[in-house]
C-alpha cells in the first residue's frame, strides 16, 4: 500500500494527486536520483531477453529490429542498466561484454548465421550466469 508523506506537500493536493505524482517521478526519474532508491544491474535480464527475441527472430524475420535494439540497448555504455556498465559483469565476466560490445548487429538483418550465433552465445552466457551470478552478487555483498 502506498502511503504518500505528510511533510512538503501543499494543502491543496488530495491522496490521488499525490500517487500520481510520486508515480510520474518514478517513470521520469531513470537514475533515480529524485526518488533515492538503488538501481539494481541489468546485465542478466538483457541477456535473457536477447536469447528470447532472438528465438522469436528466428521464427518471425520481423522481430529482428527489436533484437537490434535491444543488442544497441545492451551494448550503449551511456544507459546505466547496461550489460556494458553491469559491475557484476564487469569483474567477474569481462568476455560476456566484449562479445557483445564487439558484435555487429548490422548482419543480423541479413539473417542466417549471426542470427544463430548471437542466440547460441546468448543461451550459453545464460546458463553460465544462472551458476555463477548469484554467487558473486553474494561474494561482493559479503566484502
Amino acid at each position: 500500500m502506498w502511503i504518500a508523506q505528510a511533510i512538503n506537500w501543499d494543502e491543496s493536493h488530495t491522496d490521488l494527486s499525490k500517487y500520481f505524482i510520486e508515480k510520474l517521478k518514478q517513470r521520469v526519474d531513470h537514475e533515480e536520483i529524485i526518488s533515492n532508491r538503488h538501481r539494481t544491474t541489468n546485465g542478466f535480464t538483457l541477456i535473457a531477453e536477447i536469447a528470447e527475441v532472438a528465438t522469436l527472430a528466428q521464427k518471425r524475420i520481423k522481430s529482428v529490429n527489436r533484437l537490434i535494439s535491444l543488442v544497441n540497448e545492451a551494448k550503449s555504455l551511456l544507459i546505466p542498466s547496461s550489460i556494458a556498465n553491469d559491475y557484476i559483469l564487469q569483474t567477474y565476466h569481462a568476455d560476456i561484454i566484449d562479445y557483445y560490445l564487439n558484435f555487429n548487429t548490422n548482419k543480423l538483418k541479413e539473417g542466417g548465421k549471426e542470427l544463430s550465433e548471437l542466440l547460441n552465445k546468448s543461451k550459453i552466457n545464460l546458463l553460465r550466469l544462472k551458476q555463477e551470478y548469484y554467487t558473486n552478487i553474494k561474494f561482493e555483498f559479503s566484502k
